[in-house]
């Protein structure tokens, strides 16, 4: 037997590319001080006010601030907490998915399940490196469920790990039921 049939098909874990997760960001803050911005002008125009507000600006301004910097930090952590809790696993014998921030969901799909394994992959997935995986497996009583991995970095790495990893499963299988 050679090293590279022994070899175990345990990786790292699966996440979402670093590159969407960096796009959210970007959009966020671009999002939340494009509206600040806007506002800052509005307000520092000479529009009238109502109810002599002109007098309080500074503290408008540095409300509406403090209310800017609490919501992009508050997206920031929810994009980052759901990009760090959906994991997948390709194990000897399973692909796992993982998810949940304070109450873990765990599901098991065994190698001799998965049926189909599809990529798809927009023009900015080919730019900058990542796809979806769409997994389609038989669960019980016969009926498919696709498992959806979406905007996972390099994808045909996984692919033909999960594919490899079904042959090897099929292989031991094979020469168990030999002897």
């Amino acid at each position: 037997m050679s090293n590279s049939d022994t070899k175990k098909c345990t990786v790292e874990p699966i996440r979402g590319s670093v590159a969407i997760l960096g796009i959210k960001f970007v959009l966020v803050f671009l999002i939340l001080d494009g509206f600040y911005g806007l506002l800052y002008y509005v307000i520092t125009l000479g529009v009238s006010l109502p109810f002599d507000l002109h007098h309080h600006i500074a503290v408008i301004l540095f409300a509406t601030f403090l209310v800017k910097v609490a919501l992009q930090i508050y997206f920031v952590l929810y994009a980052f907490l759901i990009w760090a809790n959906n994991i997948y696993y390709i194990t000897d014998e399973e692909l796992v998915k993982r998810q949940g921030i304070f109450s873990i969901h765990e599901q098991t799909y065994k190698f001799d399940t998965i049926r189909s394994i599809a990529i798809n992959r927009s023009f900015l997935g080919k730019l900058f490196g990542f796809g979806d995986m769409i997994i389609t497996a038989v669960t019980g009583g016969n009926r498919q469920e696709s498992i959806l991995l979406s905007g996972v970095s390099n994808p045909n790495k996984y692919r033909t790990m999960l594919r490899d990893c079904c042959k090897k499963l099929v292989k031991e299988e094979v020469l168990f039921e030999k002897r």
